[in-house]
Parts: structure tokens; sequence; C-alpha cells
């Protein structure tokens, strides 16, 4: 599609292009087949998720390679020939807890520069509801995803099991300033709020 804005069917077509990239042929197939599975064990785990007349439960997979930033294989919906929108690079959404490794790197990193500050996987937070107050806005209540607390948990297990309540209280602790920073640091370039729902 890219390739046909830019250059023209006519240049595809009667020339032809030499195209190189670094999807790799199996991972893009596993890739299709888990996307697939996974959305059909979702309807059936969630049938309310299946409504008449509604479109179909979509999805999106990105494999990237940590070494070389390549990407392996990406999916953008559960069937090209039916919907060529690509959800992996159009569909704009929020980010959710993809962000929060963000705040534990904030957390390791304020921890390495100030010895005081207390931050490493073992460290102790409480997984229990609470209430910040928004200056200039309202009280704002955060909460786990399945509304269950557990107490007391490590920084590695909040991350681990991607725990809302802990992470929003390690950023208020950690600095939501700094979160913000790191996040830029790492190659975030959206603007971003200096407010604790950063951290979700």
């Amino acid at each position: 599609k890219e390739l046909d804005q830019r250059y023209g069917p006519d240049i595809l077509i009667s020339e032809g292009l030499s195209i190189f990239t670094t999807l790799d042929v199996q991972t893009q197939r596993n890739a299709e087949s888990a996307l697939k599975d996974g959305l059909i064990q979702l309807e059936k785990d969630y049938p309310k998720l299946v409504g008449k007349g509604k479109d179909p439960v979509q999805g999106a997979i990105v494999v990237i390679q940590p070494q070389t930033g390549y990407i392996r294989a990406m999916v953008g919906g559960r069937n090209y020939y039916e919907s060529q929108f690509n959800r992996a690079t159009q569909a704009k959404r929020q980010v959710g807890s993809v962000f929060k490794p963000f705040v534990y790197a904030a957390g390791f990193q304020r921890a390495f520069e100030d010895r005081d500050f207390e931050f490493t996987p073992a460290t102790i937070v409480i997984d229990e509801p609470f209430t910040l107050n928004i200056p200039g806005g309202k009280p704002w209540t955060p909460h786990n995803y399945e509304r269950e607390y557990l107490g007391p948990v490590t920084v590695r297990k909040a991350l681990e099991k991607s725990m809302n309540v802990p992470t929003v209280k390690l950023a208020v602790n950690v600095g939501i300033k700094r979160v913000r920073d790191t996040a830029q640091a790492m190659g975030i370039e959206t603007p971003l709020e200096e407010y604790p729902s950063i951290a979700l």
C-alpha cells in the first residue's frame, strides 16, 4: 500500500522493485497463527465480545528482535483480505500496561543515582486501594484490573503481574516528572502530562 502510494501502480507493475525486509517468514506464520488462535479462544472465553452484527474481535502482533530492533513479524488483524486496516501501525490506542516498565526503569535509575533511595526488585510496596488528590482536579483512586489486592508485594512481583496500584504508588514515590523524563529519554516522542495516571 505504502509503495503503491509512493511510486504509483505503473512502476510496481512494469518495472518492479527490490524490497528488503527484516521479516522472518516462519516467525510471521507463527504470529499469524498465534493471533488467529488467540482471538478464537478469547471469543470462546468471553462470548459477550461477539455481538450480532458487530465487527469481529481484532488484534495485532509485532515481534521485535531485542538485540537489533529488527521487526521479525507484524500482523495487523485476523484476516488481511477482510480488513486491510493495520492495527499494529494505524490504530491509535492508549499504551496501557506497556508503559509500566518506564516507571520501574525510572525507579532503578533514581536508586542508582541516589543511594539513599531504596528501589530494588525486592523492595516491598503495599498493594491496597488508595486515593490521590490531584491539584486542580478530582481525587483519583486507581484500581487493579481484577479489583483484587494482595497486600505487601515485591517490586518484581508488581511488574511481573502488571499490577496497577503498586505501579502508581511507585511512580508517585519515584517522581512523576522523572518517570516522564525516563520515557522520553528512551524514545517516547508523544507529549506526556505529569499526572499519576501516566503510570498506567
